[in-house]
């Protein structure tokens, strides 16, 4: 289940960020539990009866002590949406059949029976296995997050049957997402009494209730995101994994500075350096200016009015003091990571020249002191809008909106080997700390199938025409014959 040393290094962010006091005993496959344990965390590395694991556990937990189990979900929507069952490697195996490895909200309504308290719920994205984020539940339901995303396997080629974040927001509509999350991770706390899990349930309040790990990245850069919650207020957090990324937290404070001389009218969001591998900021509440984009041009009822908000979008965040611009119009001061997800609109901060609010610049990790073309910071950021908002290809193409943005095929070339240098200096020359990308097996589209069927059945019907003529003929041979010279001599 966890498949190489490298994709362990993944694996850990399951529970890196969680803080666990007293003696813990962690089951990663089997084994005889012996003794009493503050805390007992299940989180399979090979399939395991996951409900027998946790009726054990219980009796070696001391009062009131802390259980935590990761494991699929047994509905999981990646199982739907083309990826094979990891402990089964049957395709749909979990929901049409009996798998032990994967547990279901009904079993978690079991759990609580053996004198557990749920205190906590959180589902890791795309898996419990290499989890990339972490959502909790209540930021989900407040905060109206998808948690969803494009699930790779390791084992077996997938079929990309679905848009599984799309699928999501549906069942987020309807109600029902959280039978269909991918994972579930879950704080247990053994409750002796009522009064005990009603306190249990107002300890948690605070903490984490999101986290995003670039475990990814080049070590220098690895840097990794949560947001919190401290009593009545919410807090971003940026953290160094590790000795190496603790120069990069430094040169994101310096580039406070360097975002507030560039812009005319936008705002950095303000920072707190907590310690030398921690920087913090006040989580904004507001609209990103990518989702509000993304919804006005849905409504559009034509390509020039998508242009035009695309366009007006990126006067927005490319409206650099004169100041800061060379001879050619360049800004001097340049954020590569000018996309339209980071920048936010905050309601509170109204002003008579913005009625959508105050911008923020609420992401400023990548501004550097050198010229770069303006033509490629629009470039970048109308490429992963695109990349993040598929459905706005078919309202008006990406190369055409780049045509009319004036942006030459030349350029487009330019820019995109400019952009792959970009990514190989953050993940690593040749994309090597990109392990996922190595480790994932074949995505295999629906659509790509379907035509794969259509050309097979083509085959199969001019087979059973050159079989059924080919019977005729050996019916009869003077027929077959005189046709195949007709046919030659009649060209």
């Amino acid at each position: 289940m966890i498949y190489s040393d490298e994709l362990k290094m993944i694996h850990k962010n399951i529970l890196s960020w969680y803080e666990l006091a007293g003696e813990t005993l962690f089951i990663t496959e089997e084994c005889e539990i012996e003794g009493e344990y503050d805390n007992i965390v299940i989180i399979p590395e090979v399939p395991l009866d996951v409900m027998e694991v946790v009726r054990n556990a219980v009796s070696h937990l001391v009062e009131n002590g802390t259980l935590i189990v990761a494991a699929d979900n047994k509905f999981a929507l990646k199982y739907y949406s083309g990826v094979a069952n990891e402990s089964t490697g049957e395709f749909f195996g979990s929901i049409t059949g009996k798998d032990s490895a994967t547990i279901s909200l009904k079993d978690i309504k079991e759990m609580e029976s053996y004198g557990l308290s749920l205190i906590e719920t959180y589902y890791p994205y795309p898996d419990a296995r290499l989890p990339r984020a972490i959502f909790r539940k209540d930021f989900i339901e407040e905060k109206h997050i998808n948690p969803a995303s494009f699930t790779p396997s390791f084992e077996k080629d997938r079929y990309v049957i679905f848009d599984e974040a799309a699928a999501m927001q549906e069942l987020i509509g309807e109600g029902l997402w959280e039978s269909f999350v991918n994972a579930y991770l879950l704080v247990f706390r053994k409750s002796v009494s009522e009064a005990a899990e009603v306190e249990n349930k107002a300890l948690v309040s605070d903490g984490v209730l999101y986290a995003r790990f670039n475990t990814e990245r080049a070590p220098e850069y690895r840097v990794d995101t949560y947001i919190k919650r401290v009593g009545d207020k919410m807090y971003v957090d940026k953290k160094a994994d590790g000795e190496d990324a603790k120069t990069h937290i430094k040169r994101i404070v310096e580039n406070y500075d360097r975002a507030g001389k560039l812009y005319k009218a936008i705002k950095p969001v303000s920072y707190e350096l907590v310690d030398d591998e921690t920087i913090r900021f006040p989580y904004l509440e507001g609209i990103a200016l990518d989702k509000k984009l993304a919804e006005e041009i849905r409504d559009t009822e034509s390509k020039d009015d998508a242009f035009r908000l695309i366009k007006s979008a990126l006067d927005r965040v490319l409206d650099f003091g004169a100041e800061m611009l060379d001879e050619d119009g360049n800004p001097k001061i340049s954020n590569v990571d000018s996309i339209f997800s980071n920048y936010i609109y905050v309601k509170d901060d109204l002003s008579e020249e913005d009625a959508d609010g105050q911008l923020y610049l609420i992401d400023y990790e990548w501004i550097y002191d050198k010229v770069m073309p303006i033509n490629y910071l629009k470039y970048r950021a109308c490429l992963y809008f695109y990349q993040d908002h598929s459905e706005i290809e078919k309202k008006l193409p990406l190369n055409e909106l780049l045509e009319r943005l004036g942006i030459t095929d030349d350029e487009r070339q330019k820019y995109a080997a400019l952009e792959d240098k970009f990514q190989q200096k953050i993940y690593g020359e040749d994309w090597k700390y990109q392990i996922t990308k190595h480790f994932a097996k074949k995505n295999i589209s629906f659509a790509g199938l379907e035509e794969d069927f259509r050309l097979k059945e083509d085959h199969i019907r001019n087979l059973e025409e050159s079989n059924a003529k080919l019977r005729k003929m050996l019916k009869n041979p003077v027929a077959g014959v005189g046709e195949i010279i007709h046919k030659k001599f009649s060209k």
